[in-house]
């Protein structure tokens, strides 16, 4: 059988064709996967934080904070809604991140991707240790602005 170079370019087309098919409904329903769980975790989250009041970033901060932690904690609080996307106006700082937030729910890279976010925008950097401690956002605050003062120390 003598097959045509266009016949190879016909099958070299059509594996193209179908690979990138093959492609598209992966990535299609993978981000359907992920969809279908964050919707909910986020409703539970929201749920939990219809009870607090809703306060602006500069009221939470100076509600809930000594004066010398109120900036910081402000910019954690704005820091952490898109890693959540959702309203955190009604956030109180002892809210605990993973059980009450659903931040583990979501995706474990948004925990990570916070927490780098974070060491970053300070200059800080958090030992392992220390992480696994970081229940909320007063625990987060109360630990960068220690870090911070350890950092104005050197």
């Amino acid at each position: 059988m003598n097959l045509s170079p266009a016949f190879f370019d016909h099958v070299a087309f059509s594996a193209k064709v179908l690979g990138a098919l093959t492609l598209v409904v992966g990535l299609a329903l993978s981000w359907r996967t992920v969809h279908r769980r964050e919707a909910p975790a986020q409703k539970r989250a929201a749920n939990h934080l219809a009870k607090n009041p809703a306060l602006d970033p500069a009221v939470f901060a100076a509600t809930y904070f000594p004066a010398d932690q109120a900036a910081i904690a402000r910019g954690l609080r704005e820091r952490l809604g898109p890693q959540l996307e959702i309203d955190l106006a009604r956030l109180h700082p002892d809210d605990r991140m993973v059980a009450d937030l659903r931040m583990a729910d979501l995706d474990s890279m948004t925990t990570v991707g916070f927490m780098l976010s974070v060491e970053k925008e300070f200059s800080i950097k958090r030992p392992e240790a220390e992480v696994a401690h970081i229940l909320t956002l007063r625990d987060l605050t109360t630990g960068v602005v220690r870090l911070l003062a350890q950092a104005r120390a050197r």
